[in-house]
């Protein structure tokens, strides 16, 4: 049956850090600590998801965008500087032709048409929006003087494109991410060049303060800062300003890279995991909390084939072939979404059964997941039998009714020690606000004290 008799349906699944609005839900402070469904898109085919520090993009097969989340940037796109949850009423791609992709930086947002065009908005400090200067922009603004381009990334405070004449970066640059041989800002898009000038770039990784590439023919560069080891190259503590080839991982075809805070991840064409960089929090997966500069197979997954790696502040999830996550590293606010809040230096399996075909994003301390499931156009009552499974698998069902409802005891238990600590954290922000309030000195200052507070 070709792919037109049939119609996609999706689901969003979000968790984590629930602070701003992050997870798309109304009314609730509470954290989650597992996935759990936000069923506005139900009837709809998900495109694209991105997550940024505290907010959250979703992008349909139409072309339409909605955002939630953290806003104090105008990174929402909808013309506010205010939070807020997901309103299915609002799409942002209020632009003449259709978007294709999106990312999100920290403060900021990207979306590519089909035509090629780059548009920014959100926080403009040291240019991450690339319209020559650091004014900050609540509406999508197209990027001018950038060749057409075909795949977007964000990092932390940059912006990345592959265009018909290769990589371009524009942003933050202080310690050499944006990989254009210097530690100069820029406002506007740069090209990156590579020793080789004929190689094909396939994807773009960018952490808080290093970016990886990886080539079509499975080779991976990087650059940036190597405090913790991020870069790979068997050292620490050095600024690597222009892509190096990472001859560590020589002999090995990578097909997926990844990039959190201060760590990285590659994944091989035999589902083999890499990873490297800081381990403080366990997001190596190593079974330990070291630091590693060097890539290092993740041995607990050795017997598992990984297709996909996604990385968070300091933690990281694992896609395997058979659609199972497998997680670690930090779960302070239940962002390993597997039931608890315990971080873990060795990879746990997500226990949550989900049909079709499946996608992840990570944000700060957040998630997203979104599945896709394609059923027969002439099928009857198909809507109807869509959302029975959709029902059945919202409730994490297995095969004993036992483990079900022990899982519900659980999460009763977890509601109530939630709602009891409210207070306690409320509590805590305002001495936290008020601390780092003294700290700020200028204005420089301002965004990375805001950030605090929203994280």
């Amino acid at each position: 049956m070709s792919r037109k008799d049939c119609r996609a349906y999706s689901t969003l699944y979000t968790w984590g850090r629930a602070k701003n609005y992050r997870l798309g839900r109304r009314g609730t402070r509470d954290d989650s600590c597992q996935p759990e469904p936000i069923k506005i898109f139900d009837s709809c085919t998900i495109q694209q998801v991105a997550c940024g520090g505290g907010h959250t993009l979703v992008l349909l097969d139409n072309g339409s965008l909605y955002s939630f989340g953290y806003n104090q940037y105008g990174q929402l796109g909808n013309g506010t500087k205010v939070d807020s949850p997901l309103d299915a009423s609002r799409d942002i791609s209020n632009l003449s032709t259709k978007l294709v992709a999106v990312a999100c930086g920290r403060y900021h947002s990207a979306a590519l048409d089909v035509n090629g065009a780059v548009f920014t908005w959100g926080g403009g400090k040291n240019g991450r929006l690339g319209h020559n200067d650091e004014q900050t922009r609540t509406i999508p603004c197209r990027v001018a003087r950038l060749p057409k381009a075909h795949k977007i990334f964000c990092g932390y405070h940059i912006t990345a494109a592959i265009t018909d004449n290769g990589l371009y970066t524009w942003g933050w640059g202080e310690h050499g991410q944006l990989g254009q041989g210097s530690l100069d800002d820029s406002c506007v898009p740069k090209k990156v060049v590579f020793d080789d000038s004929d190689l094909s770039i396939a994807q773009l990784a960018c952490g808080d303060r290093h970016c990886l590439v990886r080539t079509e023919s499975g080779d991976v560069y990087t650059w940036g800062s190597n405090e913790f080891g991020q870069l790979g190259i068997g050292q620490y503590d050095e600024i690597i300003s222009s892509p190096r080839l990472l001859t560590s991982l020589a002999g090995m075809i990578i097909t997926f890279v990844a990039a959190g805070d201060r760590h990285s991840a590659a994944v091989t064409s035999t589902g083999a995991l890499f990873t490297w960089g800081c381990g403080a929090e366990g997001q190596c997966g190593h079974g330990d909390y070291n630091d590693c500069d060097m890539p290092s197979l993740v041995e607990s997954l050795a017997g598992v084939c990984i297709v996909k790696v996604f990385c968070g502040h300091n933690f990281t999830v694992a896609l395997s072939k058979e659609n199972d996550i497998y997680v670690f590293g930090n779960s302070s606010y239940g962002q390993l979404g597997d039931g608890s809040k315990s971080s873990c230096c060795i990879p746990r399996k997500v226990v949550f059964s989900i049909p079709g075909s499946i996608d992840v994003a990570c944000g700060h301390f957040h998630c997203t997941l979104w599945s896709t499931v394609e059923e027969p156009m002439e099928t009857t009552n198909n809507y109807e039998n869509h959302r029975i499974r959709k029902e059945s698998v919202d409730s994490c069902s297995t095969s004993s009714g036992s483990v079900v409802d022990e899982q519900r005891r659980l999460e009763e238990r977890i509601s109530s020690l939630n709602e009891r600590l409210v207070n306690l954290v409320g509590l805590n922000e305002t001495i936290i606000h008020q601390n780092l309030r003294q700290l700020q000195s200028d204005n420089d200052a301002r965004e990375t004290l805001q950030g605090i507070l929203c994280d």
